[in-house]
């Protein structure tokens, strides 16, 4: 299921609307008497409610605060991958110069110390108290968030040189964590353990531990290793493996930490109950999740991106491409080579903003030809243009004056991330949603990274897809 993120503005529109989402999430730095109702409200309805920590806050502090010298660090570190011989992406250790690897490091370790303190800070007990004050169904517990920062901050372990010791001792304090928080919150409420994994082994290593500590329901996030720009023809699960072809690497990364944590559980002869993935917002990887994880776990997905893309990036998620990108303004020209005078993209959000906003299809085709069908600007779009009175569920504007066509896209978004996640309760399910979004792709970033996905995911022990066949020719 797809977890929303429970805002009091998002929370009135879906009501006035007509939507209710599977799930709701309430972060702890966002309790206030207003969203508390809120929580309760949302409980009355029977719909599950996810109580986060709030360290995302915490997160960002250090990211604000160490970011400065890790810009500088990462700078030599893609001059460096830039440089390599054979077209390669990724440096052997021996090839990162040592002055940069102990200048990550001694950064690395002082983003550490300020995470040690800013987590000493916690109030375990208060924070434990607001969260079940939101009488949530599911709850985050207090977790050692230096991993995200570090992955926040562009310090990967490769760079470091770290042993998997250095990431052990992380995931062990967040699963003391863990225990404290399941010894005193009510057997029915689900409590998560946050790992911190970058890698298969860091996260097999994980799994390992989670079992140890009686953990059976854990989360990771994922918004780190998507920041990831890199390629890579590269994958490791236990072992080093080529690729048929190189593609993104946060696709291969979101296979080898799934598998890892999958084979840490196995290993150690637990059994991974539920699992959620944090800030997982790239519609094409969700069914990633299921394929590699199989059908036994309960599976979860958050992420802000349905809001952030929609009012940040204007854009739309096109329910006709499993959720691929698609600006605003792309759905308008899509709207004028049209034939019809349906919204683009589909779904009752955009069927409902364009009855309330209004949309005039044919008169907006006119005035295009008018002007020559030349390429729309972003000026074209703005409230006061004609095409913008024509087409509203478009316009787009500064200070708050297009707020409610961002409602509905906001709301369009998340309708999206939805349906795609409650189409993949199956690994069947689940690989003909991913089959679906590698034939329709419009990005060939989305398409690449589908594509060394699906290999790698055939790696795996179990993979769905077995053949040795390269996924570009099916």
């Amino acid at each position: 299921m797809f977890i929303t993120n429970l805002r009091p503005q998002t929370h009135q529109f879906f009501s006035e609307h007509g939507f209710s989402p599977s799930a709701w999430l309430l972060s702890s730095h966002r309790a206030t008497p207003e969203t508390l109702l809120l929580a309760s409200a949302v409980r009355a309805q029977g719909r599950p409610l996810m109580a986060d920590n709030g360290t995302k806050d915490l997160i960002e502090v250090l990211l604000a605060r160490f970011e400065g010298e890790a810009r500088d660090v990462r700078s030599s570190y893609h001059a460096l991958k830039r440089g390599l011989p054979d077209g390669r992406r990724i440096p052997h250790p021996r090839e990162i110069p040592a002055a940069l690897r102990l200048q990550a490091s001694a950064l690395a370790s002082r983003v550490l110390v300020a995470a040690d303190e800013l987590y000493a800070e916690i109030d375990d007990e208060a924070q434990t108290g607001m969260q079940l004050a939101m009488a949530p169904t599911h709850l985050i517990a207090k977790e050692d968030f230096a991993v995200a920062a570090l992955l926040g901050l562009g310090l990967e372990r490769e760079l470091l040189g770290w042993r998997l010791d250095a990431y052990d001792r992380r995931n062990r304090r967040t699963l003391e964590g863990w225990q404290r928080v399941r010894a005193v919150v009510p057997p029915a409420v689900r409590v998560y353990a946050t790992l911190g994994a970058v890698d298969y082994s860091s996260a097999r290593r994980s799994g390992e531990l989670a079992v140890a500590a009686g953990a059976d329901s854990v989360a990771i996030g994922f918004v780190g290793l998507n920041a990831d720009t890199t390629y890579t023809d590269r994958v490791f699960l236990a072992r080093r493996r080529r690729l048929s072809v190189a593609g993104p690497r946060r696709y291969v990364r979101l296979v080898e930490v799934l598998a890892g944590l999958r084979d840490g559980f196995a290993a150690a002869g637990g059994r991974l109950v539920a699992f959620h993935a944090l800030g997982l917002g790239a519609r094409p990887m969700f069914p990633l999740v299921r394929l590699v994880l199989g059908d036994g776990p309960m599976l979860s997905i958050d992420a802000t991106s349905p809001l952030m893309d929609a009012v940040r990036d204007r854009v739309l998620y096109d329910d006709r491409n499993n959720g691929d990108r698609l600006t605003v303004r792309a759905a308008a020209v899509g709207v004028l080579e049209g034939r019809d005078d349906s919204p683009v993209p589909g779904g009752a959000f955009m069927q409902m903003a364009a009855t309330e906003l209004g949309h005039r299809p044919e008169a907006a085709r006119q005035w295009w030809a008018e002007e020559g069908h030349r390429p729309l600007s972003w000026a074209d779009l703005d409230p006061l243009s004609p095409l913008a009175r024509y087409l509203s569920v478009y316009a787009s504007g500064v200070g708050g004056v297009t707020s409610r066509q961002e409602s509905f896209w906001v709301a369009h978004n998340h309708q999206v991330c939805e349906q795609i996640a409650c189409s993949m309760d199956s690994v069947a399910a689940a690989a003909g949603v991913f089959d679906s979004s590698l034939a329709s792709a419009v990005s060939m970033t989305v398409r690449n990274g589908l594509i060394v996905a699906r290999e790698a995911a055939a790696m795996t022990r179990g993979g769905v897809w077995p053949d040795d066949r390269s996924p570009v020719d099916g």
